[in-house]
């Protein structure tokens, strides 16, 4: 399994619509390709600006090159995101998972 990972910042006034605007493109879109194991979401407020950190599980990198493209290492944008985005990682990060433990339930948003 390889786990694909990727950052944003937004502006701390508009962090509430980030999480649902990224279920809604990019996770979105990720849980929707074949190949794709799941998702997770991360935030954290910072002093000026919420970090929020997406990591995609998926079985092969065929899979990630299915949702991402030949370049999958280039992070993929949607039309809208400067609208909810101060900045993010132009390029995401591939991880070998070498071990996943423990994550048999599901945990709601704002938990």
């Amino acid at each position: 399994m390889i786990a694909r990972r990727w950052r944003v910042w937004a502006r701390r006034e508009q962090a509430d619509a980030v999480g649902p605007y990224l279920r809604a493109t990019g996770s979105g879109d990720a849980l929707r390709t074949p190949g794709n194991e799941g998702a997770l979401l991360l935030r954290r407020d910072e002093v000026e600006e919420t970090l929020f950190e997406l990591t995609t599980l998926w079985r092969s990198m065929d899979a990630i090159r299915e949702f991402a493209g030949e370049d999958y290492t280039r992070a993929v944008l949607y039309a809208n995101d400067e609208q909810y985005f101060l900045r993010w990682d132009e390029r995401v990060e591939h991880f070998e998972v070498t071990s996943l433990e423990g994550l048999n339930q599901q945990v709601a948003p704002g938990s």
